[in-house]
């Protein structure tokens, strides 16, 4: 699956990075005819590739002189599709695992809320006025 430049608003947001890649990357959408949001400008000019994209982002945190690993990504990924209330399944699709152990056990967890451990809030600690 290819995400398309049509498939977004024509005015996405006033100043944002999709905004800057999509004008940055114009010349070489015209010169290679191309519709995709993500497109390699080494070597033959085409779409992105889903292992392309991944280079990308597993690259970019080591670029900032973070120690991220893959699996962490993937945490991150996994917790995002959970917090828009994706399916299970989803998930697992967008995670490319095939065990749905794997996410009950490290990312399918309740968070406990209690006040005990919310008491260093300022919400709980300040009077309403």
């Amino acid at each position: 699956m290819q995400t398309r430049l049509g498939s977004f608003p024509s005015e996405p947001f006033a100043e944002s990075p999709l905004k800057t890649l999509i004008c940055e990357s114009a010349f070489w959408r015209v010169e290679g005819n191309l519709q995709q949001l993500f497109i390699t400008v080494w070597g033959l000019l085409k779409a992105a590739s889903k292992t392309v994209i991944a280079g990308w982002i597993r690259s970019t945190p080591k670029k900032a002189g973070t120690d991220v690993s893959s699996g962490s990504i993937r945490s991150a990924v996994a917790s995002g599709g959970w917090l828009d209330k994706l399916s299970a399944e989803e998930i697992l699709k967008r995670i490319n695992w095939r065990c749905a152990e794997n996410f009950r056990k490290y990312h399918c967890k309740q968070i406990d809320i209690s006040n005990e451990k919310n008491s260093s809030l300022l919400s709980n600690n300040v009077p309403a006025v």
